[in-house]
């Protein structure tokens, strides 16, 4: 019975995150979009910042795209994977899908604090890529690894 309830509660908490996953990418939308016509209206079209706002927007797309079919995966696949592992690769895409979500936020404050200023030179992106699904192929190795022993079990 234990073991249905934990099943039960995993099952919610992906449906849950596929949801809050929208949530997240129109958050990042509107910010950047409200950061686009800031940094439009301060150093005009074709600034690289300004155009930054929309590759923010394309970035976090993907990475919340890739999250979705994740959970996907695991969901379609809960009755054959160890709940315990099911558990923690659950909690693993939900802290990376925060962490992106932080990391793209600070970038569109980045920028429109420098509009603010008017400092293009207070805009700084670190040329590391942001640790995602989608830029770190290790995740999502785990999660078909994770998988597959699940689906020998069948």
């Amino acid at each position: 019975m234990e073991k249905d309830n934990k099943k039960i509660e995993l099952i919610k908490d992906i449906k849950f995150l596929r949801s809050v996953g929208n949530e997240e990418f129109y958050r990042v939308f509107m910010d950047a979009l409200s950061t686009y016509f800031k940094c439009l209206t301060t150093f005009g079209f074709n600034n690289p910042y300004t155009k930054e706002c929309f590759n923010v927007v394309k970035e976090m797309r993907m990475v919340i795209k890739e999250e979705k079919r994740m959970l996907k995966l695991l969901y379609n696949n809960v009755d054959y994977i160890n709940l315990d592992d099911l558990s923690d690769t659950v909690a693993m895409i939900d802290e990376l899908g925060e962490d992106a979500y932080t990391d793209y936020s600070d970038i569109l404050d980045n920028i429109y604090s420098s509009c603010e200023a008017r400092d293009k030179n207070r805009i700084v992106r670190s040329n590391k890529p942001i640790d995602s699904l989608v830029t770190n192929g290790e995740y999502k190795e785990k999660i078909y690894d994770l998988v597959q022993k699940g689906s020998t079990r069948k």
